[in-house]
């Protein structure tokens, strides 16, 4: 029998982070460990430890449990709808990158956003990967998710040995999302076409 791959979850009881754990819990392959403040909705089935990413002793927890991909998707939605649907935590994700290199962990998962690329008027209907980051830094979690990528950029050269993978999410709609511009949409009054 082959050993199990060990994937470690943070913000397993946040919305993306329960739902890849829930997808992943699924296959035989991989030890699923997740990682938070507070603990996941009822009956999730997931190794869990409660405790916050930025613990000191998190490259200790990583070595420990020998994992091999990190997913960081402990982010907070933001309250405000005026607002991207999350607040990216700058200091967090060094922490998270440089336990990950520390430990030797293969393979990190990071959220972003589409926002980074900005609403340009030369931009085409679709954006490769290498599209420039042109969004306004002037806006609070473009500023910090900006702060991130430039963070990565370093990080990429000094750890080649960790395998880095972004998720630039767009905004997101359906009937089980909560997010700022979902309630802002179900508002009775929102514009509609």
């Amino acid at each position: 029998m082959t050993e199990q791959r060990v994937v470690l979850i943070d913000g397993v009881a946040g919305y993306w982070g329960g739902r890849v754990a829930e997808h992943l819990l699924g296959n035989p392959e991989l030890h699923v460990i997740g990682l938070d403040t507070e603990p996941p909705g009822q009956g999730s089935g997931i190794d869990f430890i409660q405790a916050d990413m930025r613990n000191p002793l998190l490259v200790e927890l990583l070595r420990e449990e020998k994992v091999h991909t990190y997913a960081h998707l402990a982010f907070k939605e933001s309250a405000r709808p005026s607002e991207s649907a999350f607040e990216f935590n700058v200091m967090g994700t060094m922490k998270v990158l440089s336990a990950c290199a520390e430990a030797g962990v293969k393979h990190v998962v990071l959220m972003s956003s589409t926002l980074l690329y900005g609403a340009q008027p030369g931009n085409s209907a679709f954006l490769r990967e290498d599209h420039p980051l042109n969004a306004k830094r002037n806006f609070g979690t473009l500023r910090d998710l900006l702060e991130i990528e430039n963070f990565i950029a370093g990080f990429r050269s000094q750890s080649p040995d960790v395998k880095l993978t972004i998720l630039r999410f767009a905004h997101i709609l359906g009937p089980t999302v909560d997010s700022p511009l979902a309630r802002f949409l179900r508002d009775d009054a929102s514009p509609m076409l």
